[in-house]
């Protein structure tokens, strides 16, 4: 399975991915718009995008935040996930 994203796309993936796998937790917008845009609202469209795609989902609650799904990310190519 192939899909196209924007490098602004693919940055925030990567991040995500990364911060993700560091601490194996939801991370919020907070921490995703501090690493990338301050503007949260870029990272609510992302966000957006991406749970339409499949390749993350929302984590309710007082530590919620996104995650990357599993059955997504085996998908995707490890390449787009590295660059910035």
């Amino acid at each position: 399975m192939s899909i196209e994203l924007s490098n602004s796309l693919r940055r925030t993936l990567s991040v995500l991915v990364e911060l993700y796998s560091n601490h194996q937790e939801p991370i919020t917008g907070d921490t995703l718009a501090k690493e990338i845009d301050p503007k949260r609202g870029t990272i609510r469209n992302q966000m957006r995008q991406f749970r339409s795609l499949q390749l993350v989902e929302s984590v309710c609650g007082p530590k919620g935040g996104y995650k990357p799904t599993s059955d997504r990310y085996e998908h995707l190519d490890i390449k787009i996930l590295m660059i910035w």
